[in-house]
């Protein structure tokens, strides 16, 4: 076995505070020390083992190399990327703040109905994806350096507050919720997408950097929308317009979709 393609199998054991998860870690498809990636995906997961958190810790990651000549536990990178979508995960504790190194956050698809404050201590996290879960809020800060958050396929009622304060982030993606209103927008942003909520105004006005705006599939009558600069995609199909909106000031505009509306 060839430790320096990532093709390593060990076994370890991962406590909780109620049980015992017996792992196969391939690192070659699932723990790979040498890119910083854990993809633990579709497993079936019902909670993240406590020594996940922990995978930084020096301690632990010279149990999962063991003695090997050929991969040292000091030359292992920390872990950058964790891919927990697909499971039947209703928890994230605290303990994530360990996990300080990670850029990418994947959690999509699984129980949530919460997340942590300590999730604002991921200083580096440039992406997040909670989208297909059951989140109707938002902590009070989050990582500042996030620059693409997906949170489709939720239950939030209200925009969160703390996405205007996010002054890195580009994408935003909150899709088949239940938003009434879209709130204050980071001046940073650059794609929205709020198709399938419960909009039935738009107003986005004064925006330096937006390139596209998605509100598909909403009750949306009136809009304003004016001065933005770098406007060049406004998609507002299938709401309840009844003319053409005005759009001033947006002069990058290239593509207005405006399809099954009613617009005579």
């Amino acid at each position: 076995i060839c430790f320096k393609e990532a093709k390593l199998i060990k076994i370890a054991v991962f406590r909780s505070e109620n049980s015992f998860f017996l792992w196969k870690l391939l690192i070659f498809e699932s723990l790979n020390f040498l890119a910083g990636t854990l993809n633990l995906q579709n497993r079936e997961m019902t909670m993240i083992p406590e020594d996940v958190y922990r995978l930084n810790d020096p301690e632990l990651l010279k149990t999962l190399v063991g003695e090997s000549d050929e991969l040292k536990w000091w030359e292992t990178e920390p872990i950058n990327k964790l891919y927990l979508c697909s499971n039947k995960i209703t928890t994230v504790t605290p303990a994530i703040a360990g996990l300080n190194s990670l850029t990418l956050l994947d959690i999509r698809d699984n129980q949530l109905e919460s997340i942590p404050e300590e999730l604002s201590q991921l200083e580096v996290l440039t992406r997040l994806e909670l989208s297909h879960n059951r989140l109707t809020t938002l902590p009070a800060t989050l990582g500042p350096a996030l620059q693409h958050i997906s949170l489709n396929n939720n239950e939030f009622e209200n925009f969160p507050a703390v996405l205007s304060t996010l002054r890195s982030l580009q994408a935003l993606d909150m899709r088949e919720n239940k938003l009434t209103s879209v709130g204050e927008l980071p001046c940073s942003l650059q794609s929205l997408t709020v198709d399938g909520n419960k909009l039935t105004s738009l107003q986005v006005e004064d925006h330096p950097t937006l390139t596209s705006l998605v509100a598909n599939s909403n009750t949306i009558a009136t809009v304003a929308i004016s001065n933005l600069p770098k406007l060049k995609v406004l998609s507002l199909r299938i709401n309840k317009l009844e003319q053409v909106p005005p759009l001033t000031k947006c002069p990058q505009l290239s593509e207005v979709l405006l399809g099954k509306n009613f617009i005579s």
